[in-house]
């Protein structure tokens, strides 16, 4: 017999997509995506697929599907599909200034404005959130600063970026104590320096400086380099006038219209050899009108510094107090009265000075007549509460006098002062004062007066 054997096709073609994914947006609609798709059947062999979206399309953001099919010669319809996904994980493109160098305006630094954009590669019309901290407009201190920029698109990604924003300033250094003699002259160094890489001309001057005290900065302006410093030399130079004293001298520097200070401890102190300058300055200026008794004033300050050499510490302060007593004699006769002033107030700082190295101070007293002359050659007993002679000391040319009290006094103890004065004078107060030794400071009695 017979039979029939019918062959039939009814499998269908296979389908391959080969696609990347994901894909990176190249602008706001999406991106154009390429892919190859093939099909393939037992009986047909290769076959074209059909496609959508085509290859090349431009896929929008997010997900989309590829569905490929093809059919065979027996009508066998295959299919395939994939997914590509379209994303934006570009981060937006910052476009910043130049690092910027500016001068400060101000003690707190300069005002900075700067200018700084984003773009949105993926998408030039995105609207995207641009932010730096410190913010443009801002008081920037000087030195260095950092200025960080952040721009943010609508998908969340985040560009950053920095520059750097340098405010140039100078700053004045310490100045070192300056300790000047009486009518006399002395110099320190002042420095500027530069903060952050200022190279500017700094304009220097000084205030805070007492009548009869002369300041100089040379030179006035001073340029410090990049990094660096520069010095200029204060001078200063005190007229006879000026007294031993202490003051605060403030120096400032100055650049387009911002004003950096250091101050200055100044301390006018006397000396012997300083004395000796001021009286002769004096003569100089008509102060002294008489050179005899410039000459005078000048012998005791010599002999004062011999005494001083020569370890005998008192007699050194009986000389200066002579000098003290001579100069009052003469105010107003052969030296002005503010001449007088001056010279006796130099001569009491030395005393002072003297003072505190002889143990324990002195007593001192003057012994005059009515009219205020000294009264030379009178003696002075210093007796303690039993009525037991410490110490005795006899009158200058001056009338003045001075006992010698180391090892002889008790702190506490109550001692009297009386005075016999030289044939030919009487005596017109009380013959004794009475005191209470503190056992160290300088007992200072009242003249004991005579016609």
């Amino acid at each position: 017999g017979t039979f029939t054997v019918t062959v039939t096709d009814t499998t269908p073609p296979v389908l391959t997509i080969n696609v990347t994914s994901p894909m990176e947006a190249t602008g706001p609609s999406g991106a154009a995506v390429t892919y190859t798709a093939t099909a393939v059947d037992i009986v047909s062999g290769s076959l074209t697929p059909n496609c959508l979206p085509a290859s090349g399309s431009t896929f929008p953001l997010g997900t989309t599907t590829i569905t490929c099919s093809a059919t065979d010669g027996a009508g066998n319809t295959g299919t395939a599909t994939a997914t590509v996904l379209v994303e934006d994980k570009t981060a937006p493109t910052l476009s910043l200034p130049a690092n910027i160098t500016a001068v400060a305006t101000s003690a707190g630094g300069a005002v900075v404005t700067y200018v700084v954009s984003a773009t949105d590669p993926d998408n030039a019309t995105s609207a995207l959130t641009v932010s730096c901290s410190p913010p443009s407009g801002s008081t920037f201190p000087a030195g260095v600063t950092t200025v960080t920029c952040t721009a943010t698109d609508a998908a969340g990604n985040t560009g950053t970026g920095s520059f750097q924003i340098a405010v140039v300033d100078f700053s004045m250094g310490p100045i070192a104590a300056v300790t000047v003699p009486v009518g006399g002259t002395a110099s320190t160094s002042v420095t500027v320096n530069s903060v952050s890489g200022f190279n500017s001309a700094v304009a220097l001057g000084a205030s805070g400086a007492p009548a009869g005290v002369s300041v100089t900065l040379n030179p006035s302006s001073v340029t410090p380099s990049s990094g660096g410093s520069a010095s200029s030399t204060l001078t200063l130079q005190l007229s006879p006038m000026v007294t031993p004293t202490t003051f605060t001298l403030t120096v400032t520097g100055t650049f387009a219209g911002v004003s950096h200070s250091s101050a200055a401890s100044i301390t006018v102190a006397v000396s012997s050899s300083a004395l000796s300058d001021v009286v002769g300055q004096m003569l100089v200026l008509g102060c002294i009108n008489n050179s005899g008794v410039d000459d005078a004033l000048a012998a005791k300050v010599t002999a004062e510094q011999g005494a001083v050499a020569g370890g005998n510490t008192k007699t050194a302060i009986n000389i200066l107090s002579a000098f003290i007593d001579q100069v009052g004699a003469q105010s107003g006769k052969h030296i002005t009265p503010d001449c007088a002033t001056v010279l006796s107030t130099d001569a009491r700082s030395l005393i002072d000075g003297l003072a505190v190295s002889a143990t324990p101070n002195p007593i001192t007293g003057s012994v005059r007549t009515a009219s205020g002359t000294g009264v030379p050659g009178a003696v002075l007993t210093l007796k303690d509460s039993a009525g037991t002679t410490a110490a005795t000391a006899t009158t200058d040319i001056t009338g003045f006098y001075f006992f010698a009290t180391t090892g002889v006094l008790t702190s506490g103890a109550t001692y009297t002062v009386t005075f016999t004065v030289p044939i030919g004078f009487t005596a017109t107060s009380a013959a004794g004062q009475t005191f209470t030794w503190s056992g160290g400071a300088e007992v200072s009695l009242a003249d004991f007066t005579t016609t």
